[in-house]
């Protein structure tokens, strides 16, 4: 069975990225001029706000990596209470199509197009 694998990015910390962080934060106390001090008080450092981006896009990712394994295991589970004749068929179906993304997603909608009657194997 076909399908993409999961491509896996990095955080990357450049300098166009802190350069925002401080823009939003001199926005931030411009907006607030007679709570300037609280302000600035609560405003974390740059280097604190990449490291916390850094730790969620690393969770993110394996959260994401975590939801589409799921969908591969109740994709394939699905296709396999097929009939076989019409497994078979709905295999040779997504094997061969160009137009797909081969994603869990995609499986399961073509699973509902054919159990729609709108997908035509024949």
């Amino acid at each position: 069975m076909k399908f993409e694998r999961y491509t896996d990015y990095s955080y990357e910390v450049t300098n166009r990225k802190k350069a925002a962080v401080i823009r939003k934060q001199k926005k931030e106390v411009e907006n607030y001029p007679l709570f300037a001090d609280e302000v600035r008080e609560e405003q974390k450092s740059v280097d604190a706000i990449m490291d916390d981006r850094i730790r969620y896009w690393t969770q993110h990712n394996i959260r994401e990596r975590s939801r589409r394994a799921k969908g591969w295991i109740e994709a394939r589970k699905r296709l396999r209470a097929y009939p076989e004749a019409i497994k078979d068929k709905l295999y040779q179906y997504w094997n061969n199509n160009k137009w797909y993304p081969k994603t869990p997603i995609y499986l399961h909608g073509m699973m509902d197009m054919y159990d729609r009657e709108t997908l035509k194997l024949d």
